[in-house]
């Protein structure tokens, strides 16, 4: 191979483990910063989520903004 070949392929391979590792850190930092936003907004999520699970549960059939409201609480009466 001549010099102009080996010097490319080590290019390329240089760009690609950076690449690689770029990407895993990013993954890495997105997956703490959404972590870092549902724990700053965790009431309402755990809210949303109690509210899915009732509503979607096969085996609770009184699905009624009254009873729900009960269950979940926080709502106003307006």
């Amino acid at each position: 191979m001549t010099s102009e070949i080996t010097a490319g392929l080590f290019g390329l391979i240089g760009v690609l483990v950076g690449g690689l590792i770029s990407w895993w850190l990013q993954k890495d930092r997105a997956s703490t910063d959404l972590r870092i936003a549902l724990e700053s907004v965790k009431t309402e999520h755990m809210a949303e989520k109690t509210a899915q699970y009732f509503l979607n549960h096969k085996g609770y059939t009184d699905r009624s903004c009254k009873l729900l409201s009960k269950r979940l609480g926080g709502f106003e009466d307006n």
